[in-house]
């Protein structure tokens, strides 16, 4: 048997279904633009809505403000592309997932995830060679 690579996403399956009015705008964008390098700001200037706005609706709806879900976001993305481009550069992956540096990436990946990109990388690369067995 092989061990399964994992699921492959789809544009069309990575749907977020946000209801309220304020938010689904900002994760739209959010996600249309994550290989741009962006802030909080950027979604007050195109969105009608002030940061203050964001900042509660994003809190009730998602649990978080806007500036974690984009960090979350570009890090879901920097796994997956960690995992599917084994040989990408750390460098490229950052810049793919939208963060200016990879000084600022390998920072906020290790908050989020308690490894840096590298190790990560290592780790789930092991575990695909080497898939522990069904109890």
């Amino acid at each position: 048997r092989l061990p399964p690579k994992g699921l492959i996403k789809r544009r069309s399956t990575d749907v977020l279904a946000v209801e309220n009015r304020y938010v689904r705008p900002a994760v739209e964008y959010i996600r249309d633009h994550l290989s741009e390098s962006f802030g909080v700001e950027r979604l007050t200037q195109i969105l009608p809505f002030s940061r203050r706005c964001l900042e509660v609706n994003f809190r009730d709806t998602l649990g978080c403000t806007p500036h974690q879900y984009i960090c979350r976001v570009r890090v879901a993305k920097a796994r997956e592309l960690l995992v599917l481009h084994p040989k990408k550069k750390l460098l490229d992956v950052a810049a793919e997932c939208g963060f200016p540096s990879p000084k600022l990436f390998g920072i906020v990946f290790r908050r989020l995830t308690g490894v840096k990109p590298g190790a990560y990388r290592k780790q789930q690369l092991q575990n695909v060679q080497h898939p522990t067995p069904d109890a």
